[in-house]
């Protein structure tokens, strides 16, 4: 982790990049590239553009290699674009890790990465290329269906930590809420909504305890006809040194009647993650 003071206003426009010559001690690793504007008076820390390269694809996403362990490669990972000023005495820190669980799933080995050189291009603003923002009209083709709001949205994310298990729990719920339409021909009345859960568990040090669960909700009806239909669909994933473990289950329900059901149960190979 690297923190560098900003001695003047610097306007960024573009792609950032950052260019390293690293060894691994393991075949298979992950580079993790976080760029974070820390405000000087609050110590507020604001992520503006983030990057990950599994390395095993530094020369081809088609064609991954393994890591030689001790040989040194040379790198470059490109962050995602952004459009910001950093302020004079603010700092921009450039933070690394093998793994930003969840954004990444970690190797089944954790891997140690030596840093032997590290360059860091942001995209400066040239005056020259500026040009006048353009004005949008009013879309003159599609207009949008008015709708009434039912249940408002809501997100919910919650991080705990389990002493006893050293163990990490994200559990991140976006509620859609629910809307209505009422006015719009045989569409007239009809409701619909949305509710998804994510749930992240991993324990400290062990990468194969890594652990996702998705559990996903979609319903609809029309009061009018006393009808209404719902799909409920949990996804789990984990991980063994070899392979992932992949079970969807599916639900589907009319008037609270099931209606369908059915269980995937899928062995993926891991092949270079």
């Amino acid at each position: 982790m690297v923190c560098l003071e900003v001695l003047e206003d610097i306007e960024l426009l573009g792609q950032p990049v950052v260019k390293f010559t690293v060894s691994s001690d393991k075949p298979l690793a992950n580079l993790s590239i976080r760029l974070v504007d820390i405000y000087p008076d609050s110590g507020e820390h604001v992520l503006i553009s983030w990057g990950s390269l599994n390395l095993t694809h530094r020369k081809s996403h088609e064609f991954p290699e393994p890591l030689t362990p001790g040989e040194k490669y040379d790198i470059e990972i490109p962050l995602d674009v952004l459009g910001i000023k950093l302020v004079k005495n603010h700092k921009l820190r450039v933070a690394l890790s093998t793994c930003d669980w969840p954004q990444t799933w970690p190797s089944a080995e954790t891997p140690t990465l030596n840093l032997f050189k590290g360059e860091l291009v942001l995209p400066l603003v040239n005056e020259e290329q500026v040009v006048k923002s353009p004005e949008f009209a009013e879309p003159t083709i599609m207009k949008g269906i008015k709708t009434e709001a039912m249940k408002p949205f809501d997100r919910v994310k919650n991080v705990t930590f389990d002493y006893p298990n050293n163990a990490w729990t994200m559990v991140d719920t976006q509620d859609g809420g629910q809307v209505k339409i009422p006015d719009f021909g045989d569409a007239s009345g009809i409701y619909h909504g949305e509710c998804n859960t994510n749930i992240w568990k991993i324990k400290v040090g062990d990468p194969l305890s890594a652990y996702n669960e998705c559990n996903w909700t979609y319903h609809m009806g029309r009061e009018e006809d006393n009808w209404e239909i719902r799909f409920d669909n949990s996804s789990k994933l984990s991980a063994d040194k070899e392979n992932f473990h992949l079970v969807n289950h599916i639900k589907a329900y009319e008037n609270e009647e099931l209606v369908f059901e059915k269980v995937f149960d899928d062995v993926i190979p891991r092949q270079f993650i």
